[in-house]
């Protein structure tokens, strides 16, 4: 019953872009050999988010009419403020709703607890940190995790609205 914009915010580190590119097409379009669901509306930051508008306002709109928030967790992500805005914002509205709407897409060699990684004083990280503690979440690069993906986002799709080169 609540109105929503998108089916999926994608939440990435610039440094990802590739991944989530793939990710955003196949999600919009489907699988390239044609199979696969498609038809998501996206909520991609770099074409949805208008300009002028504060970032932080931007967030908070995409993660409030999103059905999904979708975040791929790298280290990356961990390092970038807006990143953590992102998550902390989508699991902020989680708990207020008391729905579970985000999903974790963890990298491999995303460690929390080993030398070298991620100094995880902020507290954005030790939110983050406490979440994939207390929730499941996919690995990327496991052999399942496009579906396990799919199968935690919502079965009524609205329909994507962009064109297929994405020319806007």
């Amino acid at each position: 019953g609540e109105s929503m914009t998108y089916d999926v915010f994608l939440s990435y580190a610039v440094e990802n872009d590739e991944v989530d590119v793939m990710i955003r097409d196949r999600l919009e379009l489907g699988e390239p050999d044609g199979s696969g669901r498609g038809n998501y509306r996206v909520c991609y930051a770099p074409l949805d988010f208008p300009l002028g508008v504060p970032i932080m306002q931007s967030i908070q709109y995409a993660v409030e009419h999103s059905k999904r928030v979708v975040c791929l967790v790298s280290n990356d992500f961990l390092r970038s403020e807006y990143c953590m805005a992102e998550f902390r914002c989508a699991w902020q509205r989680c708990l207020q709703l008391k729905k579970h709407r985000l999903i974790a897409i963890k990298w491999p060699d995303v460690l929390f607890n080993e030398p070298n990684q991620i100094e995880l004083e902020s507290t954005g990280t030790m939110d983050l940190k406490m979440f994939l503690s207390t929730h499941k979440y996919i690995e990327y690069k496991d052999n399942d995790w496009w579906n396990q993906m799919l199968y935690a986002l919502t079965v009524n799709r609205m329909g994507h609205i962009r064109d297929d080169d994405d020319s806007q």
